[in-house]
């Protein structure tokens, strides 16, 4: 797949306004165009122009099953009336993860076994919030950016850089390796994320969050060092992983 397609007024908007985004086609209904073109600054609109192609809400619809089929996403009618078909962001290498490192003091998030596209364009929008440097996914057990996941990012995706990493747990140890502090969110951890803060001065700090069913993985959780839990005030003991992600960002990365 040569390009990203995305859904979502917000996230369009925030496509097309992203320098390093080249536009190749817009699909759109003239209701749904009219709400995106008046959010555009006049550059950005500029950008789009020969790529608009006005359709009936029908055969926008329709238009939008066949390029879904040809891509192998799972259709649902596509809200906003708008559909944009532009460039890939490159995504960030692990090299270049390392050497951003001997910059100063990086902020890094990273996903273990988060497949629900609702859960992690969530959570990459709630790092975008808190400026995170870069978001780590694995290659495999790992979500496709589709066009529901940009939706639900709100355009996050165009702030956030993306690296997909082929081993989660040889990731973090090269991080702890390179004086990075790996905090793993574990319900089974005898410390709170706070507590595991106390000692880290100028380090780079990862967050590191497991699936909202299984938690972190036996791999990563044997390889990280450092381990924090959320305590509960109440009978519920668990929380959404997306909402436990916030909660977490807010603790690790408010602070630092």
């Amino acid at each position: 797949m040569n390009f990203h397609y995305i859904i979502g007024t917000h996230s369009i908007i925030e496509a097309i306004s992203n320098p390093k985004r080249t536009i190749e086609k817009i699909f759109a209904t003239e209701k749904g165009w009219a709400e995106i073109k008046k959010k555009l600054k006049r550059d950005d609109l500029a950008k789009t122009e020969g790529k608009l192609e006005v359709l009936t809400p029908h055969n926008f619809q329709e238009r939008g099953k066949e390029i879904y089929k040809e891509n192998d996403f799972n259709y649902s009618r596509i809200p906003g009336g708008v559909l944009l078909v532009c460039g890939k962001i490159p995504l960030l290498s692990a090299d270049e993860i390392y050497q951003s490192l001997k910059a100063g003091k990086k902020k890094i998030v990273i996903l273990d076994q988060v497949t629900d596209i609702q859960n992690a364009g969530a959570i990459l929008r709630t790092a975008s919030f808190y400026n995170i440097d870069v978001l780590i996914l694995p290659l495999k057990n790992s979500i496709t950016l589709n066009p529901s996941f940009f939706r639900i990012a709100s355009g996050a995706s165009e702030h956030i850089p993306l690296h997909f990493c082929s081993n989660i747990s040889k990731m973090i140890k090269k991080l702890q390796g390179k004086d990075v502090a790996c905090i793993g969110l574990s319900e089974h951890a005898t410390k709170t994320l706070e507590e595991n803060l106390e000692d880290i001065g100028d380090q780079s700090v990862c967050l590191v969050l497991g699936a909202e069913d299984k938690g972190l993985s036996n791999a990563v959780e044997f390889c990280i060092e450092r381990k924090g839990k959320l305590n509960s005030f109440g009978k519920m003991k668990s929380l959404n992983v997306s909402v436990a992600s916030a909660i977490s960002m807010e603790k690790v990365f408010g602070v630092i």
